[in-house]
């Protein structure tokens, strides 16, 4: 896991009007449908050994959506903790803003974002602040790519491709959703009919399994570093 502080240019005059990016792929009216307010809890295992716990959460708020990630795990011996949250506005389908702190053993990582008019983003990262924007299309926040668009497109024959954005590193990356067909997985909460799509072209290939009825992630895959994450809990509270 990289941690450098990245060097990037002011792209944007500071003086950029407030406004934010449309997201069109996260459809509002699919978000109200199936993303419900709830805490999903998350075993995770690396090379079939327990490595710890991450937990989504949603919240509907009148037009905002407002999700994030809290994970706490062991990788190599290192303690790994990390906290995300991320607002979107359901009622213009933009993203709004972003905050994550990261602590991989004794290296700590500190963002915020906001979005501003065309897709720039207003930055605090450690202590760069600036002004970044992507040359591409419309992007996404990484949490709402992950986890939440999967269970908007789940139903797709097709590929999908979009931008997403990357607090950890700063980066905007092309993104591949690849349908590849059904599954049934067993869990300690029963068995799911899930669809299975494949997202290539972020920091790893993951392949996620989407329960057709309720939309929630069953299962997370990442192949190639023999991490998985398998739902134990569900809190609708």
């Amino acid at each position: 896991m990289n941690f450098k502080l990245i060097t990037i240019s002011i792209l944007l005059s500071l003086n950029a009007s407030m406004a934010f990016a449309q997201t069109p792929l996260l459809n509002p009216e699919k978000i109200r449908n199936r993303v419900k307010t709830e805490k999903l809890l998350y075993i995770m295992s690396h090379e079939k050994d327990s490595a710890g716990y991450t937990a989504l959460e949603y919240r509907l708020d009148g037009d905002t959506l407002m999700a994030g990630e809290e994970v706490e795990a062991v990788y190599n011996g290192i303690n790994i903790y990390e906290k995300l949250s991320s607002t979107f506005n359901l009622d213009s389908a933009e993203m709004v803003e972003a905050e994550l702190f990261m602590k991989f053993g004794e290296n700590t990582l500190n963002f915020n974002g906001k979005w501003l008019e065309g897709g720039a983003i207003a930055i605090k990262y450690n202590t760069l602040d600036s002004l970044i924007t992507d040359s591409g299309e419309n992007h996404i926040e990484r949490f709402q790519s992950l986890f939440v668009l999967p269970r908007l497109i789940h139903e797709s024959d097709s590929i999908i491709t979009y931008r997403q954005f990357n607090p950890t590193d700063l980066q905007f990356r092309s993104i591949t959703a690849t349908p590849l067909g059904q599954t049934e997985i067993s869990s300690s909460l029963g068995m799911f009919t899930c669809a299975i799509l494949q997202l290539q072209g972020g920091v790893a290939v993951q392949k996620l399994f989407v329960d057709i009825t309720s939309h929630r992630i069953v299962r997370i895959e990442i192949p190639h570093q023999s991490w998985v994450y398998d739902l134990i809990g569900i809190n609708s509270n």
